[in-house]
């Protein structure tokens, strides 16, 4: 009766296509050059499947072993995706913020912002995105962002808009401009 293949010979195998010998991938693995040559014989034993042609001492892959490599690829990408899904599910638990800035407060505005509250909040993970006062007013409605910074007002009944800066916006004109003769300066509505 055939054995059934094993995790420790799928890692052998994955390692001697990566790593191109069989000896860089038994210290990949940690194990012996006879251990590794091993794991990957049984491997082909157990499948029924010729996985190398042994050329001049070296193991070339055949094609029964690119696409079964192509398989084991699969999985292992299955493998980074739930690691990668715990990583995500750590920084929920471990607190989050998630802002929404337009392109021209995202320079070092916002860097400044961020840096200085996580100075005092170092266990909170926090992503910026740079995006659309629109694009930003949607994703707080969907709550797909905590907080957005925009320049302009946004009259939406889901969402409490408070004014970062009472200052008024100044205007540097060049000397001699005709604009210069004014006290205050209205834009057009």
């Amino acid at each position: 009766m055939a054995r059934r293949i094993n995790l420790r010979q799928v890692e052998a195998f994955k390692a001697v296509i990566e790593c191109g010998t069989v000896s860089r991938a038994a210290e990949m693995l940690n194990v012996s050059q006879p251990a590794m040559s091993k794991l990957i014989a049984h491997l082909e034993e157990d499948t029924g499947l010729r996985l190398f042609d042994r050329l001049k001492g070296r193991l070339a892959p055949t094609r029964h072993g690119m696409r079964l490599y192509e398989e084991i690829d699969r999985i292992f990408a299955g493998v980074r995706q739930v690691e990668n899904a715990i990583d995500t599910i750590r920084r929920d638990e471990q607190g989050r913020l998630l802002i929404g800035v337009m392109p021209a407060l995202s320079g070092s505005f916002i860097q400044q912002a961020t840096s200085k509250f996580l100075a005092h909040q170092p266990d909170v993970f926090c992503s910026i995105q740079s995006r659309s006062s629109q694009w930003i007013t949607d994703s707080l409605v969907t709550r797909k962002l905590d907080v957005g910074l925009v320049i302009a007002p946004i009259d939406n009944p889901y969402i409490v808009a408070e004014p970062m800066m009472g200052q008024p916006v100044v205007c540097i004109l060049p000397l001699g401009h005709p604009l210069t003769a004014k006290a205050v300066i209205v834009r057009p509505t």
